[in-house]
Formats: structure tokens, C-alpha cells, sequence
């Protein structure tokens, strides 16, 4: 277990940052300020870390609000918990192969100055190429969550599983270069764009070809099936975009273009398998 501990001579909350980097070893990319610590209490230090807090209400006296921001964001979830002690402790912990998330702290203020952190915990504007393209990934995983309103049965589960692979999706853009030694990155996986070819070719074989291009509408599910695939289609030219000036998993691109692909056909499946699409008529109202 890594362990700081904290005392009342930190009079400042720099001077609490600055501790608990030397006394934990941060990488040399973390900023003060608690979005940064966030990240890297749950991404850069392997293993549990307790940071014990001697003479607590002398130093919540100085620090104020700093002092229970600080307790919210290293001892955020259910499975943290946050021990009371004849000093405070604020101890953070994880099961080593587990992926999931509990997120109880949602705002930090980290963000306010215009920047937010990647995957790996580096800093970067929120109008950076990278996060434009996870962003426009959620943007597309929302009006998913609209159409899985009108659908159900094996549709709404076929969606389902995008939904949670746009989440690997996002996971994946957001960290640019190679995990650290002893662990692994979350990526796209050939598997998951194989399914959705599967589940494509098996919608399409019960379709009749298209005599003309489709308009987005029909039934209310075909229609945001269609607004979800345009949407992961500008995700995708986020992607590309990115491709040109920073590395991006060639399977992360290739799964965006199936999925939209996928999107399609689904989209044509609820509309009475293709009898309500709405057929683009060239020059009709001309």
C-alpha cells in the first residue's frame, strides 16, 4: 500500500498537492488541481493508497472547503471508503482487474481554465482534436439512448452492446500512447467489429434491396437511429482528422464506420424490415 501522510504545517492547498506528489510519487505530468489528482490516484499509482490526515481540525480550519474537496475526490466511491481515525485517513483502493467505475464526485473545477485530462493524465484544451473526437463518440452514444426508447426485444439488445462498446471507444481515443508497464490499455478488439458485421449481414438477408436512397424517418426508432448515425459518422471524420496528427487505434476507426454502417440497416429493420423507409424521390418538388 502506498501511504502519505498529511499534517498541519501544509498551510495551503499547493502545499498539500506538492506533499502527497513526492510522498506518493506522481508522474511528472500531474498539475495541481483536483481533477489532475483524480486521475491519477485512479490511474497512474498501482495498488490501494491510504493518505492519513494527522491533526485534522487544525488543517480543516486553514483549508476549508479545499479540505472536504479533497476528501470527495480521494475517497469517492462506495468501495474507498473513508475511515475515521485518531487521525483522518482518506483511503483509496481498487480490485486490480476490474474495469468498472463508481463515480460519486462529479464536479472538480479542474476544468474551469478550459482543459481536461486524457486517459493518461495529461492536460489538453477541451477543443483538442482528441477530445472533439471521444466527445462527438458520447454525443452519438445519447441519441442511441433515445432510439433504445422505442425498441426492444433483440434490437434494443443489439444496441445495448454499442452503447457499452462506445464506451470502450471513448476509453480507447481518450488515451493516446501505450499503457504503463503492468498494465493494459482498454481498445477496440477485431471481436467487436466481427459482431457487428454478423449482426449486419444477418439483418440485411431478411431486407429487400434498396431501389433509392432512404429519408430519416418512418417510425420514431428508425429516425434516431438515423440521427445516431450521422452523428458516429462525424465522429469517425474526428477520427481521421486526428489519425493525421496524433495516434489513433486503425480499429477504433474501423469500428465507428461499421457501426454507422450498422445503424443503417438496424434502422430499416425496425421500420417493418424495410416497408416504412422513406425513399429519397429525385427532383420531386422541383
Amino acid at each position: 500500500m502506498s501511504r502519505a501522510v498529511l499534517d498541519a504545517g501544509l498551510a495551503s492547498l499547493d502545499a498539500v498537492y506538492a506533499r502527497l506528489a513526492a510522498e506518493l510519487h506522481f508522474p511528472a505530468h500531474f498539475r495541481p488541481n483536483l481533477d489532475a489528482l483524480w486521475d491519477v490516484l485512479t490511474t497512474d499509482i498501482p495498488g490501494p493508497v491510504e493518505i492519513v490526515w494527522r491533526d485534522s481540525a487544525a488543517v480543516q480550519a486553514r483549508l476549508g472547503a479545499d479540505f472536504a474537496r479533497i476528501g470527495a475526490c480521494v475517497s469517492p466511491r462506495k468501495a474507498w471508503p473513508l475511515r475515521w481515525l485518531s487521525s483522518i485517513s482518506f483511503s483509496r483502493g481498487y480490485r486490480a482487474r476490474s474495469r468498472m467505475v463508481k463515480l460519486t464526485k462529479i464536479y472538480t473545477r479542474g476544468g474551469d481554465a478550459g482543459e481536461t485530462s486524457l486517459g493518461d493524465g495529461t492536460r489538453t484544451p477541451k477543443h483538442d482534436l482528441r477530445v472533439a473526437a471521444y466527445g462527438t463518440v458520447d454525443e452519438a452514444n445519447a441519441a442511441i439512448g433515445l432510439a433504445r426508447l422505442h425498441t426492444k426485444g433483440a434490437a434494443d439488445a443489439m444496441l445495448a452492446r454499442i452503447q457499452n462498446d462506445l464506451f470502450d471507444l471513448g476509453a480507447d481515443l481518450c488515451r493516446p500512447g501505450a499503457a504503463k508497464p503492468g498494465r493494459t490499455a482498454l481498445r477496440i478488439a477485431q471481436a467487436q467489429i466481427d459482431r457487428l458485421e454478423a449482426e449486419i449481414d444477418a439483418m440485411n438477408a431478411k431486407l429487400k434491396p434498396l431501389d433509392s436512397f432512404i429519408l430519416p424517418g418512418g417510425t420514431p426508432a428508425a429516425a434516431y437511429l438515423h440521427l445516431a448515425r450521422t452523428v458516429i459518422r462525424r465522429a469517425e471524420r474526428a477520427m481521421t482528422e486526428l489519425a493525421i496528427a496524433g495516434p489513433v487505434n486503425p480499429l477504433a476507426i474501423k469500428y465507428a464506420n461499421r457501426v454507422s454502417d450498422h445503424l443503417f440497416v438496424l434502422a430499416r429493420f425496425v421500420n417493418a424490415r424495410g416497408k416504412k423507409d422513406v425513399l429519397w424521390v429525385p427532383g420531386q418538388n422541383r
